[in-house]
């Protein structure tokens, strides 16, 4: 009995030892992952930034606009259609295709965003708002999933 009463001594002492010390010193990054904080330089602090690019062009036998997200997905003879505003519209940036009918915006950081098409006057003029998500370090080429123009 003795001897068990000296053990649980021990052991209250040891630990009365360990959770003093605790609160001394940096917080481990385990505790700081799992404690809902976040260490400088940690992967998990840090979101990777996200792009939104892609290529406007016209297709040769009926003239539609076609969004996608590289020449590769063209499967038939298109014309690049520079001049069209393209918008990120929680974001306030806007540009425009160039002679090669591209757009690319970078270092977005992630969240739900519009991504806003207008046709310059000589194609119609038309607006239309697409609604997306970016999540880090992700790449929209082209159209939002499911998106029809």
């Amino acid at each position: 009995m003795r001897v068990w009463r000296g053990l649980a001594a021990a052991t209250l002492v040891a630990l009365g030892v360990l959770v003093a010390g605790c609160g001394a010193g940096p917080a481990s990054p385990f505790y700081e992952f799992f404690g809902g904080g976040s260490s400088p330089g940690s992967a998990y602090s840090e979101q990777q930034p996200g792009r939104v690019q892609g290529l406007i062009v016209t297709r040769n036998r009926d003239g539609r606009v076609l969004i996608v997200g590289s020449a590769a997905e063209l499967t038939e003879p298109t014309t690049p259609l520079p001049g069209v505003t393209v918008s990120i519209v929680q974001l306030a940036l806007t540009g425009q295709t160039g002679a090669t009918g591209t757009y690319l915006f970078t270092d977005l950081t992630p969240g739900d965003y519009t991504l806003r098409i207008t046709l310059p006057a000589g194609q119609g003029g038309a607006t239309a708002d697409f609604a997306f998500r970016l999540i880090p370090g992700q790449t929209l080429a082209g159209l939002p999933a499911g998106a029809n123009l």
